[in-house]
C-alpha cells in the first residue's frame, strides 16, 4: 500500500456516522470530523487504509483483526430463530450506558460490559457474534480510517453528484482513451473532469467549460495531480461559449436552474470547498483557449449539467470531429430527445437513450445477497406516493407531446371539474382535440394517463413545483409540463373536495334493537336487569348495559379522530 507523504491528501473517514473529510498533510490545525478532534500531522510515513483511534486528541493505531463476517460458513445449519429481538435479553439499560460514558469509561469497556449483561449472545453463530460486535463497536467506540484520495472514494460519498456506476457508464460510452482530446461541460465540481483528465493523461487534453467565475479543481487538487498534469488542464468559461457562433440565438443558454439556496446548501455540504473570489471573468484572459478551442477538433464530448444542455450542443458540436463521441447526461428526460433528435438529424449513428440504475450486492461465502440498505437510483415520484410510474402511462406521453399546451391545460381542466363522474364523457374532450391526428383510441389513453396523474398528485398532496419537475423527469416538454401543472394549481382545491366527497363512503347501517328485563336468572345476580338485543346488518348479538355504554363511547372516540383528519 501506497505511504502517506509530505504534501499529499488524506480522505478520514468516521466509521460511525460514515462523514468524510479531505485535507493535506502536514496541518497545523486540528481535523474535525463530528463528532471528533485530533491532530494528524503523526500519519506522515504511515500506510493508507489503517484504522485508528481517537484518544486524547490523538490518533493510536488498532491493531488488524480477523473477523467471522468473512470467513467460510461451516455451520450453516445453526439459525438465530428462537432469540427474541424485543430488547429484553440485554440487562443494560440506555441510561447505565450513558452514565458510563460520563464517566470517561472507554468504548471497549463498554461493549465488554454489553457482552458480559446479553443473555443472547453466546447462543448467537459465529457470524452473528461478528456482525453484533461490528455495531457496537461502530456505535461506542468510532473508528478513523485514513483512506487514499481516489475517483471512487469520492463517488461513493454524499457529496457527489454522480454514482461510481453512472461515473463509469459516461467514461465507457465517451471512448475516453490515453492521449485523447476531450470537452467536458460541468457544473457544482470536477468530479467528472478528474476522472477524463486522469484517463487521458499528460499525453491528452481536457478542456473544462464552467460556469462560476473561476474553474473548478477541487477534486484534482485532492487526487494530488503533479503540475505537467494540471498544465495539461484548460479551461473556459460558459458565459463566453457564445463568441464560438456570434449569430447563434443564446436565449435559451441558462445556467440558472438552480437557486442561490441550493447553491448555498452544495457549498456547505462539500468538506474542503474553497472560497470563491468575487473577481470579474474577462474573456482576454481566456483569448488563447478561445483560439484553441475555434481550431481543434476534439475526441469526446461530455456534458453533465443541471440546466438545460441543448444550447450548449449546438454551440460545441462544430468542435467535435468526425466518428467522435458525445455523452449528455441530464435529470430530463425531455431535453435528453430534444438533443437526440438534434443529434439524429446531423447523421449520427448508434444513438441511445439510457436510465441508469444498480443494487448493491453484499458478498460474503454463503450469505450473498441484495444490501437491504441500499440507496437505488429507480424512478420514484412523490405524485405518485413514493412509487414508481406505470408503464401504460410512460407509452402516452408522446400522444400527449403531440397536443399543443394550450389544449393540453384546457383538457387537464375538463378532467379536474368532472373528477368525481365515474363515466367519462369522451365526447366532450373530442370537441378539444383535431380528430385528424388522434383516433377515438388514442383520445382515450390520454385522457386515462392524464387522469391517472391528476388524481395521483391530489391524494398525494403534491406541490406543483415538485409536479412540474417530475412531469419533465417522465419526458413531458416543458411547456406541456408548466400547463398541467398550471391548470393543477388552479382547481386542486375544488377537485379534492370532490375527490373527499367520495371516498371513504360506507352504507349506513340497518340497526334493530329490542330491550328486555330479567326477571330472575341462575346466571345473573341481579334481577330486573335490561338486557339490549341488536341486529347489525342481519348480525344478531346481545349487550350489557355497561357494554353498550363501552361501545357508545368508542364510537364517539372514532368519530372524532375521523373527524380531525385532513384529508
Amino acid at each position: 500500500m501506497s505511504i502517506i507523504k509530505h504534501g499529499s491528501h488524506v480522505v478520514f473517514l468516521n466509521s460511525k456516522t460514515g462523514e468524510q473529510k479531505c485535507v493535506r498533510l502536514p496541518r497545523n490545525s486540528d481535523v474535525y470530523i463530528k463528532p471528533l478532534s485530533f491532530q494528524a500531522d503523526s500519519l506522515i510515513g504511515q500506510r493508507f487504509g489503517q484504522k485508528y483511534q481517537v484518544v486524547k486528541h490523538q490518533l493510536v493505531k488498532l491493531e488488524e483483526s480477523s473477523s467471522a463476517l468473512n470467513e467460510p460458513l461451516e455451520h450453516c445449519g445453526k439459525t438465530n430463530e428462537f432469540i427474541k429481538d424485543d430488547g429484553s435479553t440485554q440487562i443494560l439499560s440506555q441510561n447505565d450506558i450513558e452514565e458510563m460514558k460520563s464517566k470517561g469509561i472507554a468504548g471497549d469497556e463498554i461493549v465488554k460490559n454489553l457482552v458480559e449483561n446479553s443473555t443472547s449472545f453466546n447462543v448467537k453463530t459465529e457470524f452473528s457474534k461478528a456482525k453484533w460486535l461490528k455495531k457496537k463497536i461502530n456505535k461506542h467506540q468510532p473508528n478513523i480510517i485514513v483512506k487514499k484520495p481516489s475517483i471512487r472514494l469520492f463517488a461513493s460519498s454524499s457529496v457527489s453528484k454522480l454514482r461510481p456506476d453512472v461515473l463509469a457508464k459516461i467514461i465507457n460510452n465517451a471512448n475516453i482513451w490515453s492521449g485523447s482530446k476531450a470537452i467536458v461541460v460541468e457544473c457544482k465540481d470536477d468530479l467528472l473532469t478528474s476522472v477524463v483528465s486522469q484517463r487521458v493523461g499528460l499525453n491528452g487534453t481536457v478542456l473544462q467549460i464552467f460556469e462560476q467565475k473561476l474553474p473548478h479543481i477541487m477534486y484534482c487538487k485532492w487526487l494530488d495531480f503533479s503540475q505537467e498534469h494540471m498544465k495539461a488542464l484548460k479551461y473556459y468559461p460558459l458565459k463566453f461559449l457564445g463568441k464560438l457562433k456570434p449569430d447563434a440565438d443564446l436565449d435559451d443558454l441558462n445556467t440558472n436552474g438552480s437557486s442561490k439556496e441550493e447553491e448555498s446548501n452544495d457549498q456547505k455540504n462539500e468538506l474542503g470547498k474553497r472560497k470563491r473570489e468575487g473577481k470579474t471573468v474577462k474573456f482576454e484572459d481566456y483569448k488563447t483557449v478561445y483560439e484553441f478551442l475555434k481550431s481543434e477538433k476534439f475526441d469526446s464530448l461530455v456534458i453533465s449539467a443541471f440546466y438545460d444542455p441543448f444550447p450548449v450542443l449546438e454551440l460545441l458540436w462544430d468542435s467535435l470531429r468526425s466518428s467522435g463521441n458525445l455523452v449528455i447526461r441530464t435529470e430530463y428526460l425531455s431535453v435528453v430527445l430534444q438533443c437526440a433528435n438534434f443529434v439524429n438529424s446531423q447523421g449520427c449513428s448508434e444513438l441511445s437513450v439510457v436510465d441508469q440504475w444498480f443494487r448493491e450486492i453484499q458478498v460474503l461465502p454463503g450469505r450473498t445477497h441484495p444490501d437491504m440498505r441500499m440507496q437505488t437510483g429507480a424512478m420514484r415520484f412523490r405524485f405518485r406516493g413514493g412509487e414508481d410510474c406505470p408503464d401504460w402511462v410512460l407509452a402516452e406521453i408522446s400522444t400527449i407531446s403531440k397536443l399543443s399546451s394550450i389544449k393540453l391545460k384546457l383538457i387537464c381542466i375538463q378532467i379536474l371539474n368532472h373528477i368525481e363522474e365515474e363515466e367519462v364523457k369522451y365526447n366532450t374532450f373530442t370537441k378539444l382535440i383535431d380528430n385528424n391526428m388522434f383516433t377515438m383510441s388514442d383520445v382515450k389513453g390520454l385522457v386515462a394517463a392524464l387522469t391517472f396523474i391528476l388524481q395521483s398528485a391530489l391524494r398525494n398532496d403534491v406541490e406543483s413545483s415538485s409536479l412540474d419537475s417530475e412531469l419533465q423527469q417522465l419526458g413531458f416538454p416543458k411547456e406541456h409540463a408548466s400547463s398541467l401543472t398550471k391548470a393543477y394549481t388552479d382547481h386542486a382545491q375544488k377537485a379534492r373536495e370532490a375527490l373527499r366527497r367520495t371516498s371513504l363512503r360506507y352504507p349506513a347501517p340497518s340497526v334493530e334493537w329490542t330491550v328486555d328485563y330479567i326477571a330472575s336468572s341462575t346466571k345473573h345476580g341481579k334481577i330486573d336487569e335490561p338486557l339490549i338485543n341488536l341486529n347489525i346488518n342481519g348480525t344478531p348479538c346481545t349487550v350489557t348495559v355497561e357494554k353498550l355504554d363501552v361501545i357508545l363511547s368508542e364510537l364517539k372516540v372514532a368519530s372524532k379522530s375521523i373527524k380531525n383528519i385532513k384529508l
